[in-house]
């Protein structure tokens, strides 16, 4: 993760913004079942019952609703890891949207017998990140405060995202 928005920050254009579609760092705090998305239960269960649960692989595999299917591994990150991952790269947390997966979406797009439980967690997360603002006189050495890098305001948490997919914004509950 840190090589990647080290990179991210190299290329991206001064007044440019990153967008990252990931999985929610609480998507697996749940129990939940859809048969369109699965993962391996072990994996799982070594997840759930690890103290340090930073960077555990979890493999898996997501059914595409156009038929076929694709292997998948999703490897954990706390949002804490993230967003220090993004200040030590010179970027900054601009927002963030808690995104969940909807009953009738899924049923549309997979069938009834797609889902078993839904989750109780938002599923996947979007960050979008920005180069950090260097000074007029050049000293790139200024930055953020680290407390200005993890802020969110709760008025972009709230905003509604609403999509062609119907996927609906989580609980705004900054942890």
């Amino acid at each position: 993760m840190h090589r990647t928005l080290k990179e991210v920050e190299r290329i991206l254009n001064p007044n440019g913004r990153a967008v990252f579609l990931t999985m929610h760092p609480d998507a697996f705090e749940s129990q939940w079942d859809l048969q369109f998305l699965t993962y391996d239960l072990s994996a799982l269960q070594r997840y759930r019952d690890a103290v340090d649960k930073e960077d555990i692989e979890i493999p898996g595999s997501a059914r595409k609703a156009t038929g076929g299917e694709n292997s998948i591994a999703t490897v954990y990150h706390s949002r804490q890891s993230v967003v220090e991952a993004a200040y030590d790269a010179g970027l900054v947390l601009v927002d963030e949207r808690d995104l969940w997966i909807d009953r009738e979406t899924a049923t549309r797009m997979f069938g009834v017998g797609g889902i078993g439980c839904m989750p109780t967690t938002p599923t996947y997360w979007i960050v979008t990140l920005a180069k950090s603002a260097a000074p007029a006189n050049g000293q790139s050495s200024c930055r953020p405060s680290r407390q200005f890098a993890c802020s969110v305001t709760l008025s972009k948490m709230r905003a509604a995202l609403t999509t062609e997919t119907k996927v609906y914004e989580a609980n705004e509950t900054l942890q």
